[in-house]
């Protein structure tokens, strides 16, 4: 894409376009997480996670986590499989390929005291691409910080001190309708016919705090500890989408019910961040991917602050402050388009995953090139 750029770059773009999985029987897919793992000498694999609900939208009691890998670039897959299940719902998968490790991770949340997103975050991880995988270790607890479900979001990023950061958020069970107001909200009403664990007397009752969180690891993503939180008056900082810049400094994007992107600067160890404010990049209250390419960070959002009909690339130069829109990835007039990842494929070429509601997951190949002026 060309390093060093100052001012916004005009793209000539390619697109290929493909199907990954399609829902079946009435059940849904969602939340795909994708990672690049490097192969000596040959086209590197491509990993993806995803959840996968029995009901026509996430958050059935038997949700689980599914994984799969490509050995062509996402052209074909081999056979999708479960890697973790359980009594209660499992959420947002997060893959993370760890170069040092040479170790594939993946996070989660694990429903445990609410039914709504997210409990425990937990992590397994693999030492042969996803063939099997380690018992899950606890990352942090529902009641960790305040009892509260903690939800996983976006990949691990790699400070520039060696520290791993993953940002994650907090959302109390019944969040959704609180922050909902007038935009598409992806929580359907047969939740309330879903049993919840009633508190016993005397118990410390559930916090109601709202907010993202800033978990660190110094050692490769093996023991954790929060860093910061980052909250707001007036919104949720929800589904945080975290990236390093160069000089270390930490830029992360949140979905809001405000109609727009909410961002905020972090120093580099992650401990104090800028008051969190909105940018001109319209978000209905829908998760958004980042990702940063020789410190140009790119983001992939749905267009407009109503619904999720529509897919883009958005790219900013001044580090989330400003941005442009420069590829359309997918338009489906009266649909949902939601919960993208992406991830560098080559020095041109990223590849996006996402869910589309009632259809499946896809995956779409951008080729990006700076047109010369």
């Amino acid at each position: 894409m060309g390093a060093g750029a100052s001012t916004p770059a005009d793209f000539s773009h390619k697109l290929r376009h493909g199907v990954i999985a399609k829902e079946l029987d009435g059940g849904s897919l969602g939340e795909p997480s994708l990672a690049v793992i490097p192969q000596p000498g040959g086209v590197p694999l491509l990993a993806l996670a995803y959840q996968v609900s029995s009901l026509p939208h996430q958050g059935s009691r038997d949700q689980y986590i599914a994984f799969t890998t490509s050995k062509d670039g996402g052209e074909t897959w081999q056979p999708h499989r479960p890697v973790q299940w359980g009594l209660t719902p499992l959420w947002a998968p997060v893959l993370h390929w760890d170069a040092a490790g040479r170790r594939l991770a993946l996070y989660y949340s694990e429903s445990r005291k609410a039914p709504s997103p997210g409990g425990d975050i937990r992590r397994i991880v693999s030492l042969d691409a996803g063939t099997t995988w380690s018992p899950p270790s606890l990352v942090w607890a529902h009641e960790a910080h305040e009892p509260v479900p903690k939800v996983t979001s976006s990949r691990p990023v790699l400070g520039t001190s060696g520290e791993l950061f993953l940002a994650v958020h907090l959302e109390p069970q019944g969040a959704h309708a609180v922050f909902n107001k007038d935009t598409y909200s992806e929580l359907g009403a047969e939740r309330a016919a879903v049993p919840c664990v009633t508190a016993p007397p005397g118990a410390t009752p559930p916090s109601l705090l709202s907010a993202a969180a800033i978990l660190v690891s110094r050692d490769g993503g093996d023991n954790w500890a929060l860093a910061s939180i980052i909250d707001h008056p007036k919104t949720w900082l929800n589904q945080p989408a975290l990236e390093v810049l160069s000089d270390g400094t930490l830029v992360a994007l949140f979905r809001s019910c405000m109609g727009q992107v909410f961002r905020s600067v972090g120093t580099p160890d992650g401990s104090s961040w800028s008051k969190p404010g909105a940018v001109a990049l319209a978000n209905p209250n829908s998760k958004l991917a980042s990702l940063l390419l020789d410190d140009q960070l790119l983001a992939v959002h749905n267009v407009g602050s109503k619904d999720r009909a529509s897919l883009t690339i958005s790219l900013s130069l001044t580090a989330g402050r400003t941005w442009e829109e420069v590829v359309s990835l997918h338009k489906l007039p009266g649909g949902v388009i939601s919960s993208p990842s992406i991830v560098a494929w080559s020095e041109d070429t990223v590849k996006v995953a996402y869910s589309v509601q009632g259809s499946g997951l896809r995956l779409t190949t951008a080729q990006l090139a700076v047109v010369q002026s």
